[in-house]
């Protein structure tokens, strides 16, 4: 009857044991779940961020190329008239030569 009793009462702890031991499980398994939820936001976040510096990166690159080539314009233009002042100067020479 003691041995019984004993063998009861050691299997009541255990599954004392067992139970408590199966909480602390459930609750870590839903702290990972949690954790895993507010890990999948920031991946989500830190996306939607690389998605917009990508876009920014494209306009950007857009822009300089625009500024580039209306650099080159500029300068053939300023050439051109660059090549245009010396002829004008002989213009200008030619009409007091004969025009008085």
């Amino acid at each position: 009857m003691i041995n019984i009793s004993y063998r009861r009462i050691h299997s009541e702890e255990e599954k004392a044991r067992l139970e408590t031991r199966i909480d602390e499980a459930k609750a870590e398994r839903d702290a990972a779940l949690a954790e895993g939820e507010e890990l999948r936001v920031q991946i989500n976040v830190a996306e939607d961020r690389n998605d917009s510096l990508q876009h920014q990166l494209q306009d950007t690159a857009r822009r300089l190329k625009e500024c580039k080539l209306q650099i080159s314009i500029t300068r053939v233009k300023q050439l051109d008239i660059r090549s245009l002042v010396p002829y004008r100067n002989i213009i200008k020479l030619v009409r007091r030569l004969y025009l008085g």
